[in-house]
């Protein structure tokens, strides 16, 4: 596929099918992501794989956290689209106002559903940084995250980078 394509095609799933996702696969697409630009060649970040047991557990755990009303503790806190600035406002609302035509009225309540079953993703990806990195390394986790995410693409497995899954760290 090519990349313009791939970028084309990318979109966040928010309910994935029951299909499994080979583990050599993703490392296939793991490995392809790490051609990513790095400062100076670090490649700080760390992967960290979770099918099976492990992401069910990881879904429970999360369930029952978010059902007990637990505060959210992710490394990066989400930010109220009130702080924002105006273009990202704008962004958000031309984005959430086609919503409802696709979900319905109850559309906040369906995407809330599915969001706390970690949209019945098959494996989820988590990328992390060392403590005390640099901005650089912000910069390199980018690129990277976002070569999985076309990598992804490429081998027709939908995605999503999405909050809910790193709100309990």
């Amino acid at each position: 596929m090519e990349v313009k394509l791939a970028i084309q095609k990318r979109h966040s799933v928010r309910h994935f099918t029951d299909q499994k996702i080979d583990s050599k696969q993703l490392k296939e697409m793991i490995g392809i992501a790490q051609k990513a630009p790095s400062w100076v060649n670090s490649q700080p970040q760390k992967v960290y794989v979770a099918q099976g047991e492990t992401l069910e557990a990881i879904r429970k755990q999360q369930q029952e956290l978010a059902i007990t009303g637990a505060k959210t503790n992710s490394d990066i806190p989400p930010m109220s689209r009130k702080l924002w600035s105006e273009q990202a406002q704008k962004n958000m609302a031309e984005w959430s106002h086609g919503i409802p035509a696709v979900l319905g009225d109850n559309w906040q309540e369906t995407l809330g559903k599915e969001a706390s079953q970690l949209y019945n993703a098959q494996a989820v990806v988590y990328l992390t940084l060392p403590k005390g990195y640099t901005p650089w390394s912000l910069f390199d986790l980018g690129a990277f995250s976002q070569n999985i995410l076309l990598a992804t693409t490429e081998q027709a497995i939908d995605s999503i980078v999405a909050y809910n899954f790193v709100k309990y760290p």
